[in-house]
């Protein structure tokens, strides 16, 4: 892993592409807010947490669909979404918006642009539906499986190995399609709780906060500009770090160390080690 590299380089691009996506959410009326380590680093430090080095957003589920359609139809010479309807091995429930001519190679050996993570706000009828449903648990294991023919079966579970073996035949867009059938079930319902079943499994029934919780979004200033972020943040983080204003020791204080990364790749011979 590259233990020194330049962060400040990384957040700039990453900024640049949260901002192309912040653009193009204000052209078509779409709905987004920061989240996760995203929003704790708007509430505790005006910025990104000190360690940190990529940036999460989520957007209610309608919102979500047309970015994916506006991106697709109008496509960028700088920037392009990365999710399984433009990529047949992509393999995460949410999408990714990546930096054209970036290169970013995670420790496991992914090869991926330079990315924000868009998460997806998908609507559930109440706080307990994860303990009361298997819809969920589903989710997460089709997730499993699309991650593993990605990245492979190093570190999973048994189950998750035999059900790989199982399924094997079965196309990756016949999973993501179930996989994102389940998820909006309650889509047009009147369902008033929203989930993210981007988040793990175990901390489901936590993390199921009350819509009118999330919404209308409130602002926060990042690195000097206002963002969306949930209207109760604190409650947000409260549920997804407890003391939150606390820090954590510095051995906890995790950052994304890249195997490799290039800022631009148009401009570098690409030679990458197995």
């Amino acid at each position: 892993m590259i233990m020194n590299y330049d962060r400040n380089k990384l957040r700039e691009i990453q900024l640049s592409i949260l901002d192309e996506i912040v653009n193009i959410c204000s052209q078509f009326g779409l709905r987004y807010c920061l989240t996760w380590g995203t929003c704790l680093g708007a509430v505790r430090h005006k910025g990104f947490i000190p360690w940190d080095d990529d940036l999460d957003i989520a957007m209610p589920r309608a919102d979500f669909q047309r970015f994916i359609d506006v991106s697709v139809q109008n496509p960028s010479s700088d920037f392009f979404l990365d999710y399984y309807t433009t990529n047949p091995r992509y393999g995460h429930c949410f999408a990714k918006y990546c930096k054209r001519n970036t290169l970013f190679i995670e420790p496991n050996g992914i090869e991926q642009a330079i990315y924000v993570d868009i998460y997806v706000l998908d609507k559930v009828p109440g706080p307990d539906y994860s303990k009361q449903c298997k819809i969920p648990y589903l989710i997460h294991k089709i997730d499993a499986l699309t991650t593993v023919r990605r990245e492979g079966l190093k570190g999973r579970d048994k189950q998750t190995k035999i059900i790989y073996y199982l399924t094997r035949w079965i196309p990756g867009k016949w999973l993501f399609r179930w996989e994102n059938k389940l998820m909006m079930r309650f889509d047009s319902s009147e369902a008033e709780y929203y989930v993210d079943y981007g988040d793990f499994y175990y901390r489901m029934v936590e993390m199921t906060i009350p819509i009118s919780e999330y919404q209308p979004f409130a602002q926060l200033e990042f690195e000097g500009k206002m963002y969306y972020v949930p209207r109760n943040w604190d409650l947000f983080l409260k549920k997804a770090y407890g003391d939150y204003m606390t820090l954590p020791p510095v051995d906890k204080r995790v950052t994304h160390y890249p195997k490799y990364i290039s800022f631009d790749t148009s401009k570098e011979t690409i030679e990458i080690s197995k």
